[in-house]
């Protein structure tokens, strides 16, 4: 989660494709521990492993990932395996990578998982996005595009598409409103998630569309 975070444009929110087809059971892992490493001329490492000794918890999981930092330019990859039943292991990979092109700051990033369960049940899938903040004086454009395709069954994919408009009313207050748009393949339904995970279920193959406005204030 933390990856996929850093290499989509404003953090892993609404209106990113890769937030609508994550796995959102791993945003956080119960009885887990943490490192990570100083930086060393822009290169950092993280390890997490999760215990997974409580009933309900996420399961035993190891986590491993870096990152590279140079100048505008940013890359990194995360690998995460999950134990999550005793005849199912789960592994996640993702890498990514972000530019600052002055105008225009853009990222990119890929995600896969794999598991153990026949095709019929299997969440296997590949999925990418990419995403650009495209400032405007002190407002911001932004806009995201990605697809998921599902490796054991050909009907699991879908693709989105999502922009959003930030107005600076002042140093705290700020106006935004937004669209975004899911095409679900007849046997996938993702859906318009928040950062809980926690979106309107939808029937498989249904296209899903959600318009947004709101205030954001600081105080």
């Amino acid at each position: 989660h933390t990856t996929l975070s850093a290499y989509t444009e404003g953090g892993l929110i609404w209106g990113h494709a890769l937030n609508y087809f994550r796995d959102g059971t791993v945003l956080r892992l119960d009885n887990s521990l943490r490192y990570e490493s100083p930086d060393f001329a822009g290169l950092s490492f993280k390890l997490m492993k999760a215990f997974g000794e409580q009933p309900g918890s996420s399961g035993n999981v190891v986590n491993p990932s870096f990152d590279y930092r140079n100048g505008a330019m940013k890359v990194g990859a995360s690998f995460m395996q999950r134990h999550k039943t005793a005849a199912n292991t789960e592994r996640y990979t993702t890498v990514g990578g972000s530019y600052d092109f002055g105008p225009v700051s853009a990222s990119l990033a890929y995600y896969t998982l794999r598991d153990d369960l026949p095709n019929a049940t299997s969440l296997a899938r590949n999925a990418y996005e990419i995403s650009a903040a495209v400032p405007l004086g002190t407002n911001v454009l932004w806009l995201a595009y990605g697809q998921a395709r599902g490796r054991a069954r050909a009907d699991t994919g879908a693709s989105s598409l999502s922009l959003r408009y930030d107005y600076v009313l002042s140093k705290r207050t700020r106006l935004y409103t937004g669209y975004s748009i899911i095409r679900n393949d007849s046997g996938a339904s993702f859906t318009v998630n928040s950062a809980s995970n926690a979106g309107p279920a939808v029937p498989a193959g249904q296209r899903v569309a959600q318009a947004i406005a709101g205030v954001s204030h600081s105080f």
